[in-house]
């Protein structure tokens, strides 16, 4: 669960708080069912081993009020991710639901910002696709 641990390194940074606006795996749904403003990263499939790395892909969907501000929290998480690339990190647990963490982490911005298109409340839906490599830490 790499993303998850991804997902607490970006609230760890200032992008949000999980489970208020920053989700895993799906948009929270609020009291009268309607999706939740934020953002959620989803996993695209297993990790894979490539050469002795183990390979993550993702998905960051990126839905908010309006588009420029949806715009704008995209433009920043590309930023984030562009400005990620350039450092091997490590990653950390995410307590409750994992102790898991990951050494020699290096997270790759694969796409721009793409927009998926309007949800049923039509609203702005974006997305931008990433790839973490990495080793399990301890």
């Amino acid at each position: 669960m790499v993303t998850l641990s991804l997902l607490q390194q970006m609230q760890d940074d200032g992008l949000g708080t999980i489970d208020t606006n920053l989700f895993f795996q799906e948009i929270a749904l609020d009291s009268q069912g309607k999706a939740r403003d934020g953002v959620w990263l989803v996993s695209r499939g297993a990790p894979v081993s490539r050469l002795n790395i183990n390979v993550q892909q993702f998905d960051l969907y990126v839905r908010y009020p309006n588009k420029v501000t949806a715009f704008t929290k995209a433009e920043a998480l590309l930023e984030y991710l562009k400005d990620a690339y350039i450092n091997i990190c490590d990653l950390p647990a995410c307590p409750p639901y994992t102790t898991q963490t990951y050494k020699d982490v290096r997270i790759v911005p694969l796409s721009g910002i793409e927009t998926v298109g309007q949800d049923e409340n039509e609203k702005l839906v974006l997305v931008i696709s990433g790839q973490i490599q990495f080793n399990k830490g301890e």
